[in-house]
C-alpha cells in the first residue's frame, strides 16, 4: 500500500493577545530540494463556511527532481520506493502500544541535557 506523507508544510508561531487569546501566524513553509511545498491544505483559498480544502488540481505545480523524475506539490510526498507492510513482532507491538519507547526517550532526555557526538559514542564501543 502506497501512503504519502501527511503534508504538513507550514511553520506557525503563536502570538499572545489580550484576554488570554492567541493568534497563530504562518511564518514559513517547508520546501523539499526540488522546490515544492509539501503543504496539503490550502489555507489561502477558504470555502464559504471558513473551512479549508485540499489544494485544487488547478493550483498544483509540476516539478522535476534532480534525477529528472516528475513530482507535484500540494499534498505531501509520495515515497520513492514502495515496500510491503511488515507485521511487527509482539514485543514491538507491546512497546509501541504502551508508549514505552516514548516514555523512555522522554525520561532519557530529562536526565541527559546533551548527547555525546556520534564519533565519541562509536569510539567508546570499540
Amino acid at each position: 500500500m502506497v501512503k504519502r506523507t501527511f503534508g504538513k508544510g507550514l511553520v506557525q508561531t503563536t502570538r499572545p493577545l489580550s484576554y488570554g487569546a492567541q493568534l497563530k501566524v504562518t511564518t514559513a513553509k517547508y520546501y523539499i530540494p526540488s522546490g515544492r511545498c509539501i503543504q496539503a491544505l490550502d489555507y489561502s483559498h477558504r470555502n464559504d463556511d471558513g473551512s479549508v480544502g485540499k489544494i485544487p488540481d488547478s493550483l498544483i505545480t509540476q516539478f522535476k527532481t534532480k534525477s529528472g523524475r516528475t513530482v507535484y506539490d500540494g499534498g505531501g510526498v509520495m515515497p520513492d520506493f514502495v515496500t510491503d507492510v511488515r507485521q511487527l513482532s509482539p514485543i514491538s507491538q507491546s512497546l509501541l502500544l504502551k508508549y514505552l519507547l516514548f516514555d523512555y526517550a522522554t525520561m532519557y532526555r530529562n536526565t541527559h541535557p546533551s548527547i555525546a557526538p556520534a564519533k565519541r559514542i562509536s569510539s567508546l564501543r570499540c
